[in-house]
């Protein structure tokens, strides 16, 4: 009988204290991935056929590959044509946490291996068609930042809880304009039509 008690007192102090904790579900349901054969067959590059599986952490933008400028991945980055310095690497995504910058949506910017000149002396803007002029930052100075000459471009968003994202990048088309040249990045929960 002891033990009837003891457990009925234990399930209602562990109902009452599950009944006070919120949890968070998305306003905007998560789409599942468009297959990489139709993304492709409209022009747009991902990174992987699984894009989505780490939401809420972090969100990968899709090129739009216009003028056929992707040429391959280079790890984490769309390795891109560029009129400038031949070619160049781009990461365009939204974070939760990327070294000190928290919810921000970034785009690092770094040359490849057969980049020719210097991405120091090309002007570079980044802007998000929902948030727009995203603000140079400075990386650690390091051996690869230096060889690369990374540069990174931020943006906070504010959100309430991991699932606001999803709101706050509907719609969002980010432009990352190198030299006299734009590349267009498509928020991932785009739909195509």
């Amino acid at each position: 009988m002891k033990i009837t008690i003891y457990s009925l007192l234990l399930l209602i102090l562990f109902s009452s204290c599950s009944s006070n904790y919120k949890t968070f579900k998305p306003k905007r349901e998560i789409k599942p991935e468009i297959p990489i054969k139709i993304l492709n067959k409209k022009g747009i590059v991902a990174h992987s056929k699984k894009y989505k599986s780490q939401y809420p952490r972090l969100l990968p933008y899709l090129l739009y590959n216009e003028n056929n400028v992707f040429n391959n991945f280079k790890g984490d980055f769309m390795n891109v044509k560029n009129n400038e310095v031949s070619n160049i690497n781009l990461m365009v995504e939204y974070v939760r946490e990327y070294f000190n910058y928290k919810n921000s949506l970034i785009v690092l910017i770094a040359k490849s291996d057969n980049s020719i000149g210097s991405l120091k002396r090309i002007p570079i803007s980044v802007k998000s068609s929902k948030y727009g002029d995203f603000s140079k930052t400075y990386l650690r100075d390091d051996e690869i930042d230096r060889s690369q000459q990374r540069i990174l471009f931020t943006r906070q968003i504010h959100i309430n809880n991991d699932f606001d994202i999803l709101d706050k990048i509907y719609g969002d088309v980010i432009t990352v304009t190198i030299g006299e040249q734009k590349y267009n990045f498509l928020n991932p929960e785009f739909e195509i039509k």
